[in-house]
């Protein structure tokens, strides 16, 4: 059999590879009687679903129409063209103990075992009555301390259950920058007494609400710190609505920012 010089240069070529050990493999391509190989089409992202829980604060009814702090973090966390559901359980005055309730309805589990994220903003109504025994006169350690462990035991479960029926959910609990009214309006309404009482209202919520998160892996985000910086010094009247007690829309987007910079993406 007589060889052409090209063959002779591909035998040599083929015999070196397999004699090192190397693989030829055949690659698919497009000319005069080859084959012609579509790309694989890339993949839809994964939906996001964000569930939350709370009371009247993510509700963002003193925003101007901003929208629930849930759907702002999903807009913002998710990227263009990413489907997204936002499942929105909070409740305006309801407390800890009502949030943990809501979460084990049967249509809360439901919605939470396709939540890739859930977002718990909870507990400030429970210091209603403690705040008014405080301020008139009652120790802060004696009425704060159980609410605080109250707050703690129903968000630590809340997260727990969360866990348990989705272990892949990214999970964030926030604190408040007050448990009362707040800012210049505070300082109109509530006497030296009363703005004691409420700074140390604030102090034993968040304390609970950190324990919460850190006992369990959760994130947690301060909007304490968030609108009053780190030593509670600064006004935060350019974050509160009218009432004193709700985030407006500058406050709104404030918390989402810092959700969103706590969490992985949804």
């Amino acid at each position: 059999m007589i060889r052409s010089p090209r063959s002779a240069i591909f035998t040599a070529v083929l015999t070196a590879a397999m004699s090192a050990g190397a693989m030829l493999v055949a690659q698919p391509f497009a000319a005069a009687g080859g084959t012609v190989v579509a790309a694989t089409p890339t993949p839809p992202p994964p939906p996001a679903y964000v569930v939350g829980f709370g009371d009247s604060v993510p509700l963002g009814h003193h925003c101007g129409g901003c929208g629930t702090l849930f759907e702002l973090y999903a807009k913002s966390a998710t990227a263009p063209g990413r489907p997204v559901t936002v499942v929105n359980f909070a409740q305006a005055n309801s407390t800890s103990k009502d949030a943990l309730n809501t979460l084990r309805r049967s249509s809360s589990e439901a919605a939470v075992r396709k939540a890739t994220t859930v977002v718990i903003f909870t507990g400030a109504d429970d210091f209603k009555g403690s705040f008014s025994a405080v301020s008139r006169g009652g120790s802060a350690k004696k009425n704060f301390k159980p609410v605080e462990k109250r707050v703690e035991s129903n968000v630590e479960s809340m997260i727990k259950l969360v866990h348990l029926l989705n272990g892949s959910a990214h999970v964030a609990v926030l604190d408040y920058w007050a448990a009362m009214e707040d800012g210049k309006v505070a300082k109109h309404d509530y006497s030296k007494a009363r703005l004691k009482a409420a700074r140390e209202a604030t102090d034993y919520l968040n304390q609970g609400l950190k324990a919460a998160a850190k006992a369990q892996h959760a994130a947690y985000v301060s909007t304490y710190t968030l609108f009053k910086g780190k030593n509670g010094d600064k006004d935060p009247t350019k974050y509160l609505a009218g009432d004193g007690n709700h985030p407006n829309a500058a406050g709104m987007y404030a918390i989402t920012a810092a959700l969103v910079a706590a969490l992985p993406a949804a």
